[in-house]
């Protein structure tokens, strides 16, 4: 049932109060008294049981329901046709199987704000069910099960992604770093971490980037790993820091060469999401990065500057100085990065490492990495460097 025109929506005490939910409210109260009288066994479910997203809905996908009498003892089942469960779909798919699934199958319906879904399957444990493209809802939906007239208690479930905002964090020019941030409409307080740096292999979730109406290429890695094991998150980024100023913002010149001035665009894609799942954030719309002119003699000067005033804390280190000095592997930013190998912060210094090999050639790389040992006396972290370039670490 559509909602009540807005002239229509009694008010009381100053609250306008919408007549779906009112009347759903009042049906629903009605129900689950008679099915206490007459000792009829209602449906049951939880938010967290709604597969595979605990409780967060799509349109146009198909999504499973577990928990107690849902459904008959005997299950029953439609074909779906072309439909893909986990999308994407195109709209004639979309509406044909809107057109041929039942919106009652077995004497079961499931309800968002009222409305009936298209359902595939149905038995005592599961429901399955296809979301509807063509329907509008908002950020959340009131979702209940029925089943031959009994009723479950509604469930309050998330509908659609979270919407993402990308924007330029401050000014900046070529051969300079070029920080973003990424910001959680939906859920403020809980910023989007994505990986720093170059990509291996997962269609992680990432910022693209385009320059003269052409994607602009991804860097590649200067020195691969001999050998690579995952283990875990596929998409590990790092953690959310504790200090706010620095939650959400992202290099893009870890990622892409950025050093032409002119006017990029960036969006944010949420990838597959965690092992194939469905990402529960949004595309964002293509915003412009403005790159000014610079010069080498610009950038040797900022990166004296930023030597001369490195922060001494953790989260100042990995999240804002490693990150900005690194990307363009230029031999001016090598002898400042080398001693964050030493580092007593294990964690700061196996990023420096990871940049190191990332951003530098195994025949520039392994000559500075005898030279600092030379300097300072041998390094576990130099040693394993060397080792993973293929070249034989210093005796001890």
């Amino acid at each position: 049932m559509p909602p009540a025109p807005a002239r229509n929506r009694p008010r009381l005490a100053g609250v306008q109060l919408d007549v779906r939910i009112l009347r759903s409210a009042v049906w629903l109260a009605a129900a689950l008294g008679v099915q206490a009288q007459d000792g009829v066994v209602r449906p049951e479910f939880a938010a967290y049981q709604i597969g595979p997203t605990r409780g967060w809905l799509w349109p146009g996908q198909m999504f499973t329901i577990y928990g107690k009498n849902l459904g008959p003892e005997q299950s029953c089942v439609r074909n779906a046709g072309p439909f893909l469960p986990d999308g994407p779909n195109t709209p004639e798919q979309l509406a044909e199987v809107e057109r041929v699934l039942p919106l009652q199958l077995c004497g079961v319906r499931v309800l968002l704000d009222e409305e009936p879904v298209p359902l595939i399957y149905v038995s005592v444990g599961q429901i399955n069910f296809v979301v509807s493209g063509s329907r509008q809802f908002g950020e959340k939906v009131m979702m209940r099960v029925v089943r031959t007239g009994a009723s479950s208690i509604p469930v309050s479930v998330k509908f659609g992604p979270e919407r993402m905002w990308l924007y330029q964090e401050q000014a900046t020019y070529a051969g300079m770093p070029v920080w973003v941030r990424l910001y959680n409409v939906s859920a403020g307080k809980r910023p989007v971490e994505l990986p720093f740096g170059i990509p291996m292999m997962w269609p992680c979730p990432h910022i693209e980037v385009k320059f003269n109406d052409a994607p602009l290429p991804e860097l590649t890695i200067k020195s691969p790993p001999r050998q690579i094991s995952y283990s875990g998150n596929p998409c590990p980024s790092p953690q959310v820091p504790d200090r706010q100023t620095l939650a959400g913002r992202i290099p893009l010149h870890l990622r892409y060469r950025m050093d032409r001035p002119g006017t990029y665009f960036a969006r944010y894609v949420p990838g597959s999401g965690l092992f194939g799942g469905k990402p529960t954030t949004a595309e964002t719309q293509w915003t412009t990065v403005e790159v000014k002119p610079g010069t080498e003699e610009q950038r040797r000067k900022w990166l004296l500057a930023q030597a001369a005033s490195a922060p001494t804390d953790r989260e100042g280190l990995l999240y804002d100085f490693l990150p900005s000095i690194f990307g363009y592997g230029d031999s001016a930013t090598l002898p400042i990065a080398l001693k964050y190998l030493y580092h007593p912060d294990a964690s700061v210094s196996a990023a420096t490492a990871e940049y190191l090999r990332d951003y530098y050639a195994a025949s520039e790389l392994i000559p500075a990495l005898h030279r600092i040992e030379q300097q300072r006396g041998t390094n576990r972290n130099v040693d394993r460097l060397l080792s993973d370039l293929g070249e034989k670490p210093a005796k001890r």
